[in-house]
């Protein structure tokens, strides 16, 4: 076997070994109503060693933020250079009640240089309508800071100190109302990956366990009608039917790495009979010096060495290699590997008889 060989199917990742023919409902599709939600607001980090912004709208919110607790203050009574102007986002996952906590990110506005040491005081998260207040973060911030250290003892510290984290640093306020279910008591799921054999294959898989109840609409979305029976018992036949397993048609896709070199391909991927061409130009240098002596009575050494270089170039010609129409991906490596290509080389390669029409799967490359 070609000792390039293994290298070379290491860079081609081959789907149908990792992906199963089958897969549970609740893996390919998302319950429609039931999903994550983005709150945010603005906030103060106080309690800085001078590496606050120091501008004007610091000091009013460190003004307003002393009137609040019936200290009366201006502007001008106020050093914003211990605070800074944040931004506080957050995650508000399905389901959560209030009293629950969350973690929250900070990251700096204007220009304050370090947020190591400061203190988030309270702040509300507003949803999109900036008029519902959802959770209060206040607490310790974190900034997150890796270093590396030799044995000789030097070290390099990495930091991005203008962002930092709360665990846990919100309070909810108010839940997000779900809902799951419409007035015709139709609960949906939306396929992550719209394909309308997988869409119907999950509404027969359905079908097949509550007659009378599913139908696919469309690529991407299946209804299925709650029944009377399960009406007080919603969750569990939600979760039921979770755990169905369906067939999951795979999309002819092949996605290239440029960068890494990787190449991800789908277990239908086929080529139809093409011919492939692949050489390589090999550059050599080689430096031969011509040792000069001197003329007599010159300044300078006795023995001087007058630069002599030799080039040459040599394009490796590996022949014409016929690869069979209806090839897979696996097959398409093994015939590609005959010919010694390297995984930046099959990149190209892939390119071209993608070009040429042998190619029947969509190419991305990224």
């Amino acid at each position: 076997m070609n000792p390039r060989f293994p290298s070379l199917l290491g860079a081609i990742l081959l789907l149908a070994g990792l992906l199963p023919a089958q897969a549970r409902i609740a893996e390919i599709a998302d319950l429609e109503g039931v999903r994550d939600n983005y709150i945010k607001g603005i906030g103060l980090v106080v309690g800085l060693n001078g590496t606050g912004d120091g501008t004007d709208i610091t000091k009013r919110m460190l003004a307003n933020m002393l009137t609040r607790n019936n200290v009366n203050a201006t502007p001008q009574d106020v050093d914003s250079k211990n605070a800074a102007v944040v931004m506080v986002t957050a995650r508000l996952s399905p389901f959560k009640r209030p009293g629950s906590r969350l973690d929250v990110d900070v990251a700096c506005i204007n220009n304050a240089t370090n947020l190591s040491g400061g203190t988030l005081i309270e702040t509300y998260l507003y949803g999109p309508d900036q008029q519902t207040v959802y959770a209060i973060a206040q607490g310790p911030v974190s900034t997150p800071t890796k270093k590396a250290e030799g044995q000789s003892g030097s070290s390099v510290v990495v930091a991005h100190p203008t962002v930092a984290s709360i665990p846990s640093g919100a309070l909810i306020e108010k839940s997000v109302e779900m809902q799951i279910h419409n007035n015709r008591n139709v609960v949906t799921f939306n396929l992550r990956n719209q394909n309308f054999n997988t869409a119907s294959n999950v509404a027969r898989a359905i079908e097949a366990k509550y007659p009378g109840t599913a139908h696919a609409v469309d690529a991407g979305m299946i209804e299925v009608k709650i029944p009377d029976a399960w009406m007080t018992r919603i969750t569990e036949f939600i979760a039921s039917i979770q755990e169905i397993r369906v067939e999951v048609d795979m999309v002819s896709k092949i996605v290239v790495n440029r960068k890494t070199g990787v190449i991800i391909a789908g277990q239908d991927v086929r080529i139809s009979k093409v011919a492939v061409a692949q050489g390589s130009i090999s550059v050599t240098i080689e430096e031969n010096p011509i040792p000069v002596t001197a003329a007599p009575f010159t300044e300078g050494p006795s023995i001087a060495a007058v630069p002599r270089s030799e080039v040459q170039i040599t394009e490796e010609n590996r022949g014409l290699k016929v690869v069979d129409g209806g090839e897979s991906v696996a097959s398409l490596a093994a015939s590609l590997n005959a010919l010694g290509v390297a995984p930046s080389e099959l990149i190209s390669i892939l390119e071209t008889i993608k070009a040429a029409g042998a190619l029947h799967a969509e190419l991305e490359v990224r």
